[in-house]
């Protein structure tokens, strides 16, 4: 992009005010706010928050800066597929409200992992979950540092290593200093500024092209949005949120659509497409561009320091708490612990960023490796909540099998060579002098048309100076079942994870069944319990418990199914649930 640093004065101003701004927030909560005196002041920010201050935090992760950047040059070059898994969304709110939460509030649990240890009573299951949980959030944060590097780069032209090394940085430090807290107030700044930027592109881009009705006319017109013969007008207002960015995309090609600015060569990568857009139509606005920019960078930090805030958590309490040496630490020192581990994760995070650019773009990195991962975690909490007959065995070797499976077909895709993602039909055919604004416009573009050599671009790795070279790869026959295998899309590497780990889990678990595996029939979905009595076997059986204390039921833990029953004298196994300092063992007697 050809804008000069001198007429940015003003983009970079505010760059700088609004980053400063939302850090503030991080330096007020460590320094003039409450202070932190328990881990659960920085981990939950208990009391601290208000409710609609979470709930604007909770909507902004479907409005991350992925999606904000990510999803207009998605439907810009390849069309509104991947707007369709906005079914999926809508369907996994009911089915999670309804199924899976109605289980976890009786239990009075805070941890879905802990549930797992509740259910299965095996701290294998529950390491395997968490872990999956860990590296899933890990991969997905390398791609969301890497997302606003991207426009940082074409705009202002900083490095993509000094971008990443920045938003780590900054990460830490409001980490170190905030907690959950600053994260979340930091998010409901973040999220109103995203979404009036939005609003700002889609007014501005329907006033350019003549009103939204021909903004619609013509992404319909050029196949970009086939799927809105089936889109239904009554899903909820989350629907919105997640629809933004993909209306700031119909808006970007109605504008673009006879010059397109990457078949023209104003940009050089699809990513791009979006920043390129704010610098040239609201050069009229002073600070518009340093704003979208300063958008991007902190809804990256914003999410980094959630996310780190919750890995180092879950890494403490699942992994290293249970250690012998560490049950003895204080509230205080495990505070200590967890910050330590949010440090080395953001590092670990700021490594997978450099490696991203191998792939295709921020939505295809982000969906492949939350569907890689994604399916055998799924696949567990469906055997625990659904399946009563499965076992801590079943559950632990379908994981395992799932991970290797789909990890596998990844790996496969990435070292067979395959077609090269078909991409819509792209125009430059009415370039002319006044397509885009004079600060943008190249000089051997001033006359009134110029001739461009392709209309159609090959698509090749557009995310970065990075090739598939460097892999190995190999060409097979179109027709070998391998490659048919590898070439199937990734949006089905979750549902393929989480049917081997069910069929797996449930088969072994149906050949070692034993009474060891009794627990309380709480842990089972009431439907599950009714629906397990039709099928073929022997009738299933859950343990029975004596409360010592009563009054526990209400607390925050209940450890009634994490003992270890010992068959013999009905008495728990306390060395099972001796991580867990609050929760308090209770007895089983099984009924034989």
């Amino acid at each position: 992009m050809s804008k000069d640093a001198k007429s940015m004065i003003w983009d970079y101003l505010v760059f700088v005010i609004f980053v400063i701004a939302s850090t503030f927030v991080a330096v007020y909560s460590r320094f003039f706010g409450p202070k932190e005196k328990t881990k659960a002041d920085f981990v939950f920010a208990a009391g601290k928050v208000s409710m609609a201050a979470m709930m604007l935090s909770i909507a902004r992760g479907t409005l991350g800066v992925r999606s904000f950047l990510g999803y207009p040059s998605e439907l810009f070059y390849r069309g509104s597929t991947m707007w369709e898994t906005l079914y999926g969304m809508v369907l996994a709110y009911p089915i999670v409200c309804f199924v899976f939460v109605p289980v976890y509030f009786s239990l009075g649990i805070t941890s879905v992992y802990q549930y797992l240890d509740l259910r299965f009573k095996s701290r294998l299951v529950r390491c395997l979950a968490s872990g999956t949980y860990i590296v899933r959030q890990l991969l997905n944060q390398g791609v969301t540092v890497f997302t606003p590097c991207v426009a940082l780069n074409t705009v202002i032209g900083i490095p993509y290593w000094a971008s990443i090394f920045g938003i780590t940085l900054v990460s830490i430090i409001f980490t170190i200093l905030g907690g959950l807290k600053a994260a979340i107030l930091a998010d409901v700044m973040q999220g109103l500024t995203m979404i009036a930027v939005s609003l700002a592109i889609i007014i501005q881009g329907c006033i350019e092209v003549g009103g939204f009705g021909a903004v619609f006319e013509r992404n319909k017109a050029d196949g970009r949005l086939d799927f809105l013969k089936t889109l239904m007008y009554n899903i909820p207002v989350i629907t919105v949120l997640f629809s933004l960015s993909w209306v700031v995309g119909m808006v970007v090609y109605a504008t673009y659509a006879s010059c397109d600015p990457y078949t023209s060569g104003y940009i050089e990568k699809f990513d791009e497409v979006l920043p390129f857009f704010v610098e040239d139509r609201f050069n009229y606005l002073p600070g518009i561009l340093g704003l979208f920019m300063a958008s991007l960078f902190n809804g990256a930090l914003s999410l980094n320091v959630s996310n780190l805030n919750s890995l180092a958590t879950v890494t403490f309490e699942d992994f290293l708490r249970p250690i012998p040496y560490l049950k003895g630490l204080k509230d205080k020192h495990q505070l200590y612990t967890i910050k330590a581990i949010a440090v080395l994760y953001g590092f670990v995070i700021m490594g997978i960023s450099f490696g991203v650019g191998l792939l295709d773009g921020v939505i295809e990195s982000s969906m492949l490796v939350t569907s890689a991962t994604s399916g055998p975690l799924l696949g567990v909490f469906i055997m625990a909540l659904l399946i009563p007959c499965t076992n801590w065995k079943g559950a632990s070797i379908g994981v395992i099998t799932g991970h290797l499976v789909t990890l596998w077909i990844t790996f496969g895709r990435l070292t067979t060579e395959r077609p090269p993602t078909p991409l819509l039909p792209l125009s430059a055919d009415g370039c002319t002098n006044s397509s885009f604004n004079d600060h943008i416009l190249k000089p051997e573009h001033q006359t009134s048309f110029w001739t461009v050599t392709t209309t159609t671009p090959t698509p090749v790795n557009n995310t970065g100076n990075f090739s598939y070279d460097i892999i190995n790869t190999t060409r097979a026959i179109p027709s070998d079942p391998l490659t048919q295998l590898y070439s199937v899309t990734y949006m089905y590497y979750s549902l393929i994870g989480c049917f081997i780990s069910i069929l797996i889990g449930w088969t072994v678990s149906y050949f070692t069944g034993s009474e060891s595996d009794l627990y309380d029939q709480e842990l089972i979905h009431p439907v599950a319990r009714k629906m397990a009595n039709f099928f073929p076997g022997k009738k299933r059986r859950y343990a029975e418990k004596n409360f010592e204390d009563k009054t526990f039921r209400g607390s925050i833990n209940l450890s009634a199914s994490a003992a270890s029953v010992d068959k013999k004298n009905g008495n728990a196994n306390l060395a099972f649930a001796q991580d867990i300092p609050m929760e308090q063992t209770e007895v089983y007697k099984t009924k034989l």
